[in-house]
């Protein structure tokens, strides 16, 4: 069987989530604390799968983007 994919639940995790671009440490702290929890629940709805992705990309983006900050501001 195939999952289908409800874009009405997806929406409410998106707007009980509210993922945004990271610009500040706590906004890093909130939305890795999601991921995590979402990493380790017991199975995932396709919905919660791509809230997850999501996340992933946001929270890879702003560990890139702050590492190579703080080495530029290092020189």
């Amino acid at each position: 069987m195939i999952p289908t994919f409800d874009q009405q639940r997806y929406g409410q995790l998106l707007a009980d989530a509210l993922p945004a671009v990271i610009t500040t440490e706590n906004e890093y702290d909130r939305l890795l604390a999601i991921a995590e929890k979402l990493t380790f629940s017991e199975t995932l709805e396709p919905e919660a799968e791509m809230l997850l992705d999501l996340l992933v990309h946001l929270i890879e983006q702003y560990e890139k983007n702050t590492t190579r900050s703080q080495r530029l501001s290092l020189m």
